[in-house]
Formats: structure tokens, sequence, C-alpha cells
């Protein structure tokens, strides 16, 4: 790990010259193409901007054009920032606004929207910086040899900005260190080997991209890309056959709709490995993973954010029984301890929930231009060294033999008649039913201002879903009281984020659309 990117990817280039490094519906490159290809980059923002350690924005597609930029860019000793075309240019804005990148690198088919964003209003207040723009599909003919720069371990790789679920988006910073070591924990549980062919499933501006990308690439596998959103679920799975991937990593509630769309008679011989995570995973995806991926040798639930990853993993085989209604996020990974802390920062006992601190000296560096709140969720480790604290925001509770049950976000801990209510739980058990493939569940005020369970539920069969009264009444015999929703909303699918993640924020009001208990 201590090394640079370019330092590791150039020794798998130099090993696997000839060997498929990245693949998308228009081109294929070799290692050796990718390499030339990503140092032509390199000296092309070398030209615009000199040596010095400055963040560049990428405005790119999501196949080899990304890929061989942020490589292009981490040779010449800077840092990327990666914006997501499909996103609203308004969000664009205000991250370039706020980091202030020497340059920005898009192709001809996102250039006259690069030239637009520059247009566009930055933060109240703060003008947008004036940069040059590097059209990757008009590079000069440059040198393809090596660079060359020597790059601390320690320097800055990338900014990847959260998806903004549960607040305001923020940048989270990562140096060449943090990806190594992300890189060799997935690769040591993975098994992850050259032989292996892995899927690119989110966009690159996600931080699980950094995990796809970097786990093949660091390893002289094949990485190849698939555009989720704007070829859907439904050509994913004959993709996966096609090309023979081995290794896929899925937020839950994608590899949940893709089964979903699953026949009983569908296999996937050369899959090898499932990574879930970003969301809840339920007992019934490891079911869902049992049926259709029986081949598989196994699946790895993570637990981890923008700001470290994994922290926790549980493996999965065929052979394994979950005794909960949601999957243990699982034992700390290499270099991670776990805390459980209460509200004064002291241990819980024993058994007891609370919230989870992470110790490690592989933690992101903090936040771009938020001092403060970095302040607030990176802590010195009160034991002294080099190994600081993150503050996740998210409850759990140890079982006896270290094994962390994760009971989700503070913010969305609800009390419902003075008793604390896990939503994952209540979502579990509708997806349980056999009834409800998707759920979503969540507190809201009722007109008297009282807290209420509301609940957004996608049917296995939509052409024949069942009726409102079946599920209270199911829930009604298998819940508490005060867990059964006291609004249902029934729903072709539910809204996500680009990164295919459930997105709560756009979740209908039940006030106006739920049929609520007690009601006709």
């Amino acid at each position: 790990m201590e090394q640079s990117i370019p330092a590791r990817f150039e020794q798998q280039a130099r090993m696997y010259p000839d060997r498929i490094a990245i693949e998308d519906p228009a081109t294929a490159l070799t290692y050796r193409d990718l390499n030339q290809l990503a140092n032509r980059i390199a000296r092309a923002v070398l030209a615009l901007g000199g040596a010095e350690p400055e963040p560049v924005a990428l405005l790119l597609g999501k196949g080899v054009p990304v890929v061989a930029a942020m490589l292009g860019v981490l040779k010449a000793g800077k840092f990327y920032v990666a914006l997501d075309a499909s996103q609203p240019m308004e969000r664009a804005a205000a991250i370039l606004a706020e980091t202030r990148p020497a340059l920005l690198i898009a192709d001809n088919p996102r250039m006259e929207q690069a030239g637009a964003l520059c247009a566009v209003p930055g933060l109240p207040g703060v003008p947008l910086p004036s940069m040059p723009l590097l059209n990757l599909d008009a590079l000069e003919p440059l040198s393809e040899e090596n660079p060359g720069l020597v790059i601390s371990p320690g320097a800055l790789a990338y900014v990847v900005y959260t998806s903004g679920s549960t607040g305001q988006p923020k940048g989270a910073m990562h140096d060449h260190r943090y990806v190594l070591h992300l890189t060799m924990v997935y690769t040591n549980s993975g098994r992850i080997s050259a032989a292996d062919r892995l899927a690119l499933l989110c966009p690159p501006g996600f931080a699980g991209a950094v995990r796809d990308i970097y786990c093949a690439l660091l390893n002289g596998a094949a990485l190849l890309t698939f555009d989720v959103q704007r070829e859907g679920l439904a050509t994913l799975a004959a993709w996966l056959r096609q090309k023979q991937i081995t290794a896929f990593f899925s937020v839950a509630t994608m590899f949940r709709n893709l089964c979903g769309l699953l026949t009983a008679e569908d296999r996937f011989p050369a899959v090898r490995l499932i990574e879930l995570g970003s969301e809840p995973v339920y007992a019934g995806d490891v079911l869902l993973y049992q049926r259709h991926f029986p081949d598989a040798w196994r699946m790895v639930v993570n637990l981890g954010g923008s700001e470290i990853s994994p922290i926790c993993q549980f493996p999965v085989d065929a052979a394994t029984r979950i005794a909960w209604t949601t999957v243990p996020a699982g034992y700390p990974a290499e270099d991670v301890e776990l805390l459980l802390l209460d509200a004064e920062g002291s241990p819980v006992a024993a058994g007891s929930p609370g919230e989870i601190f992470v110790r490690s000296r592989y933690l992101c560096r903090g936040y771009w231009n938020r001092p403060e709140l970095t302040e607030a969720a990176f802590l010195p480790d009160p034991e002294g060294g080099d190994r600081r604290l993150f503050r996740t925001g998210d409850m759990g509770r140890l079982l006896p033999d270290g094994c962390l049950l994760h009971l989700g976000r503070c913010d969305f801990q609800v009390k419902i008649g003075g008793r604390r209510v896990e939503t994952a739980e209540v979502e579990a058990f509708f997806t349980g039913t056999g009834l409800i493939r998707e759920a979503a569940v969540t507190a809201w005020l009722d007109s008297a201002g009282e807290q209420k369970l509301a609940a957004w539920l996608v049917p296995v069969q939509p052409d024949a879903p069942p009726s409102v009264d079946e599920l209270l009444a199911l829930a009604a015999a298998a819940l508490p009281a005060y867990m059964v929703p006291a609004s249902l909303v029934l729903m072709g699918s539910l809204p996500a984020t680009s990164s295919g993640k459930l997105d709560r924020r756009a979740l209908p009001d039940p006030r106006l659309l739920g049929r609520r208990a007690g009601t006709g």
C-alpha cells in the first residue's frame, strides 16, 4: 500500500500488456492500450496545468473515456472530481464552484454540456472558476510513455460527493493509500485475481465505482461496463451471461430488482462472487442468491460508506441460513476496529445498541472545504497514534462473537408510541411475505402531529397485487401493534438514485396516496 495508484497500475500493464483491461459497448482496450491512453491524457493535463497537485473535473460517460481520464489525472500528480452528466446541471455547477478545479475534461458528446456548465451560476456569491476545457476526443499526438512522476501514497487521489440521501452533499477526500488498502481488503475477501471479469454497474462519480475500477485494474483483471440507467435491468441478466462476468458489486435494491425479473431456470454459471451493500440486505436476498446463483462461490454483504469502505463484511454461501430479518453487517474488515458509543461518547454495555464509530488509519481525509463537518465526523484517537475515529451516524449492536447487527441510520431511528422501531425490520417483514418485492418504511406526522409509520410497497405481481386489508392483516398477525404501518402505498416501483439506491426523499406523501389502517 506504500505506493501510488499509477505505480500499481503500471505494474499490471507490464505484467499483462495484452490482456483486456476495460471494455464498454464501443471500445475494448488492453492494459498496454489503456496505459498509453492514460499517459497521453496525463501529458495533456500537465501541458495545461503544470505539476501542481490540484483538482481536475471529469464530465464524461460511463465507459473507457472516464476510466482512462481518472488514470491520466493521477499520473499527472493531480486528483479528480468525477461529475455525473445525468444529474441536474445545477448540482454539477455547485460542485465545480466548491472544488474550484484547474481543468475540466470532457468528450465530444458532452462538450456542449461542459461549455454550458461554465455559464451556470455556482454557489450563492461564489462564481464558477474560469477553467480550460480538454476534449478527450481531440487529444494531440503526445508521448505514450509513462510520465514517471513520483507520487506519494499520501497524495490526494479523488474527491467523491455523497448522493445527498441524508443531507447536503459533501465531498469526501481520499488519498492513494486509501485506495490501495480498499483494493487489498476487497481482493483478499473476494479472492479477486487477474483471471476475473468484473462488472462496473454504478456511475463513476460514486464511491462504489472506486471499488469496482481499482479492484479490476490493480489486479490485472478485466473491467466491463454496463449502463443500467440507459440499458435497463431487463437486459443485465443476458449481459452478465454473455460477457461471462465472474464478479459484480451491486446495491441491494438493484440486486433484488434484477432477481425479480429472472425465471426459475435462469442461471449464471460464470459468476463466482457477488458483493452487496449500500442498503439493508434482507434474509430473502440470501435466498435469491442461493436460488439464481447456485454455482457462485460466495456472496459478501458489505457495510461501508463514502468515508471508509468496507467497514464490515459478512460472507454468505449456499449453506448459509440467516436467523434475522436482515443480514448482519458482519465482522470488522482488515485494519478496522468498531466502537459502539452512547450519546455521551462512552462505550455501551455488551449487547446494547449504540452509535457505530470506526477506528482506523485508512479513513477519508475529511470533507472538501467543510472544516466544521470534518471536525465533527473525524476525531483523534484518544489512545494516540496515527489512527483516527470516524463517526458513522449509524446505529448497531454487537453479537457475542463480534458480528455487527446494523440498526439503521441514527436519523432514521423512529419512535412510535415511545418505542424505538427499526424500520428495516418492518421492510423485511413485507418482503418476506412473498407478496412484496420491495418495501420502504419510514415515519411521518399525521394531522394531529403524532408520528406514524408509513410503508411504500411494490407487489411481486403488479397485475394482481394483494389488497391493503390483506397486507395489514398479515402485519397485525406478525408484528407488535406499534410496528404496523398506519399507511400503506402500493407502487409500481420505488424511486431510485442514479446509483440504484432507494431515494427516500422522492417517496410520495402517504397522507395523499396511502390507504390507512381503519379506513375504507
